[in-house]
């Protein structure tokens, strides 16, 4: 079995990722790939992390940097949700990442940035 093989397997039992991050990524793909695999993304508040979860149920698993005890708050929160609960902020979750990086938008964003 390919290594990425059992990353996907991993994420498929996983209710949820935890980011320590603390430096400034612009696009913190470690967030990304955890909810496109519908995994909640337990992440500092750093980067491109707030831009990406804003506006959606992620967004009350991120918390300030170097925060243990809000850490431990967002595991424990985590860790309440029930099954049904958690499919569905994962879901939603996914959904917001595909419209979020959707390709014509994504194209046209960027066309705007660059060509004024």
């Amino acid at each position: 079995m390919q290594k990425y093989e059992q990353l996907v397997q991993l994420y498929q039992k996983a209710s949820g990722s935890l980011n320590m991050s603390v430096v400034e990524e612009p696009m913190p793909y470690a967030v990304v790939e955890s909810i496109l695999m519908r995994t909640i993304p337990i992440s500092s508040r750093v980067g491109g992390v707030l831009e990406i979860v804003k506006g959606t149920s992620l967004e009350q698993f991120a918390y300030s940097p170097a925060d243990v005890d809000a850490i431990v708050d967002r595991v424990d929160l985590l860790l309440s949700l029930s099954k049904e609960e958690n499919f569905e902020i994962a879901d939603k979750g996914r959904e917001h990442i595909l419209n979020l990086f959707e390709k014509e938008k994504t194209e046209k964003m960027l066309l705007k940035t660059f060509m004024g």
